[in-house]
């Protein structure tokens, strides 16, 4: 799995606020749970508070957690089918 995220809008500089290196890390660290829950499948979550919450802005980046709400936790951990799961199922690729 690989995952792309930038850090130029969670530093305090893009926004020409002073520098904060501690509040960058920890909104790198929510975005870095954020974009592989994506990844396995995972759609933005309505509670504010978690990981999966899409952030309009810094300050919804700022307010969610670094986790997951226990629903989409749950999400997580039902079976899926993997890509060659599919090709084995679907020979042409569907």
């Amino acid at each position: 799995m690989v995952c792309l995220i930038s850090l130029a809008r969670l530093r305090q500089e893009y926004y020409g606020r002073p520098a904060d290196g501690e509040l960058v890390v920890e909104r790198t660290v929510k975005e870095a749970v954020h974009e592989p829950g994506h990844t396995c499948g995972l759609a933005h979550c309505d509670n504010p508070v978690c990981a999966m919450f899409f952030s309009n802005y810094l300050e919804d980046t700022d307010r969610k957690g670094p986790d997951f709400y226990p629903s989409c936790r749950a999400q997580l951990a039902k079976p899926r089918l993997r890509s060659r799961d599919v090709r084995r199922i679907h020979p042409a690729g569907v």
